[in-house]
């Protein structure tokens, strides 16, 4: 009687880099393997194997943040700049690894004074100069530098690289060539105004002034005469949009400190 030879095939996977131990040896590499025994008959039995090696993946990305935000890998909201690592499973159920390089855009906010001069300590931006009172923009204040006609606080929006930061205020001191009016009291009410707002005087003027209105940048809006011996004037705010201004007396030689108005709708 002849006995037929015994022939069993087997199929099997692993990732790069694992090993398959197939009866003392440890396979790495996809191919067909086979080992022959001889029972005690002396018929044989083969045992062939088919072993396919995955591939594992391995990609590489970057990500641009500005300082104060997050970017969320892995599971983290990341803010520090560098490279990350976070291994995933593939389609194949082997290691598939992300390596992200994360950039931050930090932009230079610091301001610096030099008389009456402001100066963003960053180049190569735009630039917005802001009044701190209101938060407002001063219209054509787009440079690098920028000096106040009035006292007050400014600060600086930077954009750069995609990025935006605001300075802290920074207080200027507009110091005005001529002295101020001594012992004149006056105020304006009401203030805040819609319409119409006065100047109101402790007691009649002794000589003639002036009224002049500024906006936050120093512009002057309008103009208006005092005459002598005159305890309070109307002021007409109807052209003026809303905002925050400043006013101030003189009469052609000497000035007094700026008192602030606002204008609402």
């Amino acid at each position: 009687m002849v006995l037929p030879a015994l022939e069993i095939i087997q199929e099997a996977a692993i990732c790069a880099g694992e090993g398959f131990v197939f009866y003392g040896d440890t396979l790495t590499e996809s191919g067909t393997y086979s080992v022959t025994f001889t029972s005690p008959g002396g018929c044989d039995s083969t045992i062939v194997l088919e072993l396919h090696v995955l591939p594992v993946s391995q990609s590489t990305i970057s990500a641009t943040i500005c300082a104060g935000e997050s970017y969320p890998f892995g599971g983290q909201l990341l803010t520090a700049p560098g490279m990350y690592t976070v291994t995933l499973q593939n389609a194949s159920g082997c290691d598939s690894t992300i390596i992200l390089t994360l950039t931050v855009i930090s932009i230079n906010n610091a301001v610096a004074l030099q008389g009456t001069t402001l100066t963003a300590a960053a180049g190569n931006a735009t630039y917005q100069w802001l009044n701190c009172d209101g938060n407002q923009p001063i219209t054509g204040a787009n440079g690098q530098s920028f000096t106040p006609t009035v006292t007050g606080s400014y600060a600086v929006q930077i954009t750069q690289n995609g990025c935006s930061v605001t300075s802290e205020c920074t207080t200027v001191e507009v110091v005005g060539t001529r002295a101020p009016v001594l012992d004149l009291a006056w105020s304006i009410q009401p203030n805040p105004a819609v319409a119409v707002t006065r100047i109101e005087f402790g007691a009649d003027t002794d000589k003639q002034l002036s009224v002049e209105c500024y906006d936050v940048s120093g512009r002057l809006e309008f103009r208006t005469e005092i005459s002598m011996g005159t305890t309070a004037v109307s002021l007409d705010l109807n052209a003026l949009p809303a905002g925050v201004y400043l006013v101030r007396l003189t009469d052609g030689v000497q000035v007094s400190a700026m008192k602030r108005l606002v204008k609402m709708h």
